[in-house]
């Protein structure tokens, strides 16, 4: 599970690294769903995460989720 979860955030980070010209990062995006907890004072719902990274970086990562979440082919 560890595994998956760091292969998706590497993909999201190289995502938004060409897509926003290296101005923002994978860390810009988890810096703000801090301050967006923070903000709200709860937890994210999953349904919100994409939204949640696309305001922190300006850049749509939901594709890049949607398919790490489908379940693996046994």
């Amino acid at each position: 599970l560890f595994s998956r979860g760091a292969l998706m955030a590497a993909e999201m980070d190289e995502h938004i690294r060409e897509s926003s010209r290296g101005k923002k990062s994978f860390r810009d995006a988890m810096r703000y769903l801090m301050t967006w907890s923070q903000r709200t004072g709860r937890a994210f719902k999953i349904e919100e995460f994409p939204l949640i990274m696309r305001e922190g970086t300006g850049v749509d990562t939901r594709k890049i989720l949607e398919r790490w979440l489908q379940p693996l082919d046994r």
